[in-house]
Formats: C-alpha cells, structure tokens, sequence
C-alpha cells in the first residue's frame, strides 16, 4: 500500500477498502494489476483517476497538476470519498489563492448539497481556477 501511495490514487479511502489484498500478499505483478486493471479486476487507475486526469490534461496550465488536485482533495475530503462546498470553500480556495467570489461562489452555489467525488471535483478545478492569457 506504500506504493500506492506514492501514484496519485484518490480518494485513497477507497484504494484501501477495495483493494482486499494483505500486506504481505502483494507482489509487484498484483499490485500492478490492481492499479491498471485485468480484464477480471477493474483497476484503481481507470476507476478513480482516468477521467479526472484527463480533464486536468486538457485544461492545461489553467488548472493544478493531477499530483495537487489530489492532495489537495484529499485534505479537503479529511478521509472521506467525497467534498462537499463547505470543505472546498475552507480548505480548496484558500491553497489554491482563489477568490471565494465571481466565477467559485457562482460554482459552489450551483453545487448545493451535493457531494464531489474526485472527477467530479476535478471539473469543478477546471471551472473555477483561473484562465491565464
């Protein structure tokens, strides 16, 4: 699990509920396996992370790297698979040096009560981070 650490996996909540796999049971072949898939096993990285890493891609430099969008959901998420607006607005806006204002209040106020997991969070990076010219 160590190593899984170390590749942006989020929320790592649910790597470590689904993974099923004992500690002194994983080898690098299974570990791999879990990571990116089988055709039996759905893998961590298409399940969690493929398409919240796309979207980070192609918003480009107007959006955090996919290594910080993870920390910083992971912070805000404090051990949950999901953020909701309060934990965004006080732990996401302030590291990202957004203001809570304009285009993020606007997104936040859209959201309601809704819960974000990390896709859904990594969107809402790509609305509300600014777009440099």
């Amino acid at each position: 699990m160590s190593a899984a650490m170390e590749i942006p996996l989020v929320p790592v909540i649910a790597v470590k509920s689904t993974s099923g796999i004992s500690k002194s049971g994983l080898d690098f072949e299974r570990f791999a396996e879990h990571v990116y898939g089988t055709p039996k096993i759905l893998g961590w990285w298409p399940d969690l992370m493929e398409d919240a890493a796309a979207a980070l891609a192609a918003a480009g430099d107007d959006v955090p790297s996919l290594t910080v969008a993870s920390q910083l959901f992971e912070t805000a998420a404090e051990g949950k698979s999901a953020v909701d607006c309060q934990m965004i607005l006080e732990n996401v806006v302030p590291a990202l040096q957004l203001s809570a204002e304009g285009k993020v209040e606007e997104e936040l106020h859209a959201l309601g009560a809704k819960k974000l997991d990390f896709k859904a969070f990594a969107q809402l990076l790509c609305k509300i981070c600014p777009k440099e010219n």
